[in-house]
């Protein structure tokens, strides 16, 4: 008969299960067996040993990948690499040449109004645009106000006066041949022409700011006759006139033998480019008539303040093509033998 006594029996709430010997033999050989061996044996309390919390445990780096990644590092470029240094001898003589030349270049560039035809274009564009008055209030500008705006942009540009030059593309440039102006260069030194030229460039832009204009001969060529023009405002200010009276040049004077200007007629005046003036009839503007005293046209005569004058063609030279005249006063017939103090003795 066996004596020995059973242990009491575990309350009915809980009552742990042998594990199998199966089980055991996997637990003893899996990942918990590995990490019970590095780290040494969990403590026991009686027949349940205690989890241990889960710890990260970073991995070693295969060596071939840690070669690979080394390689890769050493070829990214650094945001916080040194400048290079460039030593001398190390650019090539063919590079400094072109960025030279590239340099040229880009000191040649022209400007955006580079010729005057867009200069004149842009300015149609903004007089044909709403405007703002004293007031503050928006305003279309009327016709005369889009005219007198295109005039004085056009004889503010500084065209140069060319005496033998009547295209109308030497003074606007838009030919396609004309070569664009340089920055800070003049338009005088690659744009201008005479009185015919002007006048129909002129007409032409206001033409295209929806105005009709006309260029027009408002004097036409007559044989043996010319005359003398008043204009203060010549386009090109550096031709100040070529008629010497009295020993010194007759400034703002021009004789001439015809003449052209452009006529605007719902505005019923003349706009004179060359003249630099506007006038209902050329006549407003000239100084004296003139009628030939020869069959060469190398010498008028004519009338001014009440005294008679000779003026004779010189070969000089003057600016804008002209020829230097040269204009005396003649004798009055009443100082000359059988004049009027004679008369008087006869009486």
């Amino acid at each position: 008969m066996n004596n020995k006594r059973k242990p009491p029996a575990a309350p009915a709430a809980y009552r742990p299960q042998p594990t199998p010997k199966v089980l055991q033999l996997k637990k003893a050989n899996g990942p918990k067996a590995v990490e019970t061996r590095l780290h040494g044996a969990a403590p026991s309390n009686g027949n349940q040993s205690r989890k241990q919390p889960a710890v990260y445990k970073p991995q070693t780096v295969p060596r071939v990948l840690q070669t690979k990644m080394a390689v890769a590092h050493q070829a990214r470029p650094s945001n916080t690499s040194s400048p290079r240094i460039v030593r001398p001898g190390s650019i090539k003589p063919g590079v400094i040449q072109r960025a030279m030349e590239l340099g040229v270049e880009m000191a040649r560039m022209p400007d955006p109004e580079n010729l005057p035809i867009n200069a004149l274009r842009s300015e149609i564009v903004r007089l044909r645009s709403t405007a703002v008055n004293e007031r503050g209030f928006f305003y279309r500008r009327s016709p005369r106000e889009i005219v007198d705006g295109l005039f004085a942009r056009f004889v503010g540009l500084g065209f140069h006066y060319d005496l033998g030059n009547d295209m109308r593309a030497a003074v606007l440039g838009d030919d396609g041949h004309a070569a664009p102006l340089l920055p800070g260069q003049p338009v005088r030194t690659a744009f201008g022409g005479n009185c015919k030229a002007m006048a129909a460039a002129f007409a032409q832009i206001v033409n295209e700011a929806g105005i009709s204009a006309e260029a027009q001969m408002v004097r036409e060529e007559e044989p043996g006759r010319a005359f003398v023009a008043f204009c203060p405002h010549f386009i090109d200010p550096q031709v100040i006139g070529h008629i010497r009276k009295n020993g010194a040049i007759w400034n703002f004077h021009y004789l001439f033998t015809n003449h052209a200007a452009v006529w605007v007629p719902s505005l019923n005046r003349y706009y004179d480019p060359m003249g630099g003036t506007t006038y209902q009839t050329l006549n407003e503007v000239i100084e004296m008539e003139l009628q030939a005293a020869d069959a060469t046209g190398n010498a008028y005569t004519g009338r001014y303040l009440g005294q008679d004058y000779l003026l004779t063609r010189t070969h000089e030279a003057m600016p804008g093509g002209f020829r230097r005249w040269n204009m005396v006063l003649l004798p009055d017939p009443a100082d000359e033998p059988g004049g009027r103090l004679e008369s008087k003795q006869e009486k």
